[in-house]
């Protein structure tokens, strides 16, 4: 949290500053997202599929006609083979030059919005509202965990719907001063 209030605070030196455009320079703030959405994907599975008329192969696996095939974003996400150590909240591994160690993820594996003809239209607005929203709560707010927020949140159980525990969370007027604050 401390790297991307810093990137946010370091960027802007008015509030007037943020705006939709000026969001999309802040590159730590888009690999937090994407990495949030890695492992909360805003969609749990892709769309279902059936082979063709008398059935069909696909990655080498024979499906006989009618039977149905789906794919899991969370399942994709949490993968080890498309992420290493896919568990850990490492935003790292989205940045333009990630470190080492995630240089050979499958980033074409995530695909939180969907892919092809049922790509969410969406998209392109949350990520915008995302950025700005994320920017203007870190430009005006201190956030800190409170010590009775649970900290065993990947531990959750999931029917389709992500079963949060509570967060808590303070926050305050940051100590840059109460001016920030939007009007």
């Amino acid at each position: 949290m401390e790297a991307l209030t810093r990137e946010v605070r370091t960027s802007f030196s008015a509030a007037d500053e943020i705006n939709l455009v000026s969001v999309h320079k802040l590159n730590y703030l888009t690999a937090c997202l994407e990495k949030t959405m890695r492992l909360y994907p805003p969609v749990i599975t892709m769309l279902w599929r059936t082979p063709p008329k008398g059935g069909g192969q696909s990655c080498g696996v024979w499906s006989p006609e009618g039977t149905g095939c789906n794919m899991s974003f969370f399942g994709i996400g949490q993968n080890p083979a498309c992420f290493h150590r896919p568990s850990e909240f490492r935003p790292e591994r989205f940045m333009p030059n990630p470190p080492a160690e995630f240089k050979g993820e499958n980033h074409e594996a995530y695909h939180p919005f969907s892919i092809g003809a049922y790509n969410c239209l969406g998209q392109n607005l949350a990520n915008a509202e995302s950025r700005l929203i994320m920017t203007k709560m870190l430009y005006h707010y201190d956030f800190q965990l409170e010590q009775d927020t649970p900290t065993d949140w990947p531990d959750q159980k999931s029917l389709g719907v992500f079963m949060k525990k509570p967060l808590f969370v303070r926050f305050s007027t940051s100590q840059q001063g109460s001016d920030r604050v939007a009007k």
